[in-house]
């Protein structure tokens, strides 16, 4: 095997190492590594029937062996990486050092807090190394099993349309996950990457009318699945999205100036809309999408926050003023339930919101970290499609994952993370592959 590699000062933000030979042998194995890790974190069916000790001993398995090969493919990987790779990393660093100090009741969330990132790091070694074939053959087996999980689920919710809200037993949620019947999770994901789709198709990323159609079609049954998947927070963060879809590719004074009037036209509007809303409540079969309709519609008409929708804004208050309350440090990493963190005193995070939550547990540091790494990994994404020659933008996916991550704890699962972090950046490389053929 040759390692041998050059520099590139390309228009990259950081160094990046360009391949000039790998072993075939070793190098499938490291995408069959990186493939079956990153589908057991988002595939139902195989949790489902790997549920317990098997699932982890293939998880570390498959996350190990992705690890060495990865090693042994670039040696100096870690010695070209900085900035946006230095700042995701120090996350799950962070998370691992308080577990290890036994601080709050972290422990028993080690695994499902940390392991999202390592989703960031497969993504980051292709992208350093310039191994663009392997981003877009893992994305698109990853995209795949999103879309198989995604109709799988919108077929099983035909029959019962409550099926990812109302779970009696975790046999049960053991006996969906065998049928790859997803979570609410799967119905978050569905609506982002029905906008991811929307947004190629607005750039005219698909050349050939059969992608095109094939696009259209999937884009259809991601929406489908988000718009009927009893999630409140999905379908207000879809229309937003789709909103802003018409508005993301003009001069930033244009939006600003748009959003504005939008903004001014539904001041003057409260009380028709409060009306529309209260309508179209009535006219929703779904028991939980017309409960949330009708909760913003009271909410609109009388100004104050209503029904479960004040619900969650109490929650999201009183995580807000645990950090405010600890002098924005925090009250420490406190994870189901009561627990003592930094300051030898009992404190009860909600998690009703992946923002709140954790400006709770880490203060408003980690909350800045946090916005700049989000800032910092669109700009990525915008630099990636400008390399690939992809006239594409990208704002409404990342709009939609924002108010999600206001709005609910994404992060507390492994399958946005996956989307966040790997099948949505490796998506633009599996789009110019198609324009190549």
């Amino acid at each position: 095997m040759i390692n041998t590699y050059k520099e590139n000062t390309s228009s990259f933000s950081q160094r990046k190492l360009v391949v000039a030979n790998d072993d075939p042998i070793l190098l499938w194995f490291n995408y069959i590594f990186a493939i079956s890790s990153l589908l057991l974190m988002v595939l139902p069916i195989l949790q489902g029937y790997l549920f317990g000790t098997y699932y982890r001993f293939f998880m570390i398995l498959t996350m190990g062996g992705w690890l060495i090969t990865a090693f042994l493919l670039s040696m100096d990987f870690l010695n070209r990486t900085k900035g946006l790779f230095v700042a995701v990393l120090c996350i799950p660093l962070m998370y691992l050092i308080f577990s290890l100090l036994g601080i709050g009741n972290i422990r028993g969330m080690f695994i499902n807090i940390a392991v999202p990132y390592y989703a960031f790091i497969v993504f980051y070694f292709y992208y350093v190394t310039n191994r663009k074939k392997a981003l877009s053959i893992i994305g698109a087996c990853l995209l795949a099993g999103f879309i198989i999980t995604i109709i799988s689920t919108l077929i099983a919710m035909i029959e019962n349309p409550y099926l990812t809200r109302e779970i009696e037993s975790v046999a049960i949620k053991i006996e969906n996950y065998k049928k790859n019947i997803g979570t609410v999770n799967h119905v978050y994901a569905a609506s982002i990457i029905g906008v991811l789709i929307a947004c190629f198709l607005q750039g005219n990323a698909f050349k050939k009318t059969t992608h095109k159609v094939i696009a259209i079609i999937l884009m259809i049954f991601c929406f489908w699945l988000g718009l009927t998947g009893s999630s409140g927070i999905t379908l207000i963060a879809t229309i937003v999205a789709c909103i802003y879809l018409f508005l993301q590719k003009q001069k930033v004074y244009v939006r600003v100036f748009s959003i504005l009037i939008i903004g001014i036209a539904l001041l003057f509007l409260m009380e028709g809309v409060a009306v529309l809303l209260m309508n179209i409540s009535e006219m929703i079969d779904n028991k939980y999408l017309a409960q949330k309709v009708y909760d913003i519609a009271i909410t609109v008409k009388e100004g104050n926050a209503a029904g479960s929708f004040a619900d969650r804004v109490v929650r999201w208050s009183a995580d807000f003023q645990i950090g405010i309350y600890t002098f924005l440090i925090g009250a420490g990493p406190i994870y189901q339930g009561e627990a003592v963190g930094f300051w030898n005193t009992a404190y009860h995070v909600n998690d009703h919101s992946q923002l709140f939550g954790d400006f709770a547990r880490y203060g408003i540091v980690f909350t800045v970290l946090i916005v700049v790494l989000f800032f910092k990994f669109q700009q990525k994404i915008d630099v990636i499609a400008k390399e690939e020659k992809l006239n594409c933008k990208f704002g409404a996916v990342w709009l939609m994952i924002s108010i999600m991550y206001i709005c609910q704890p994404i992060f507390l699962n492994y399958v946005i993370p996956v989307l966040m972090f790997f099948v949505i950046p490796s998506s633009l490389f599996l789009v110019k592959s198609l324009q190549d053929k």
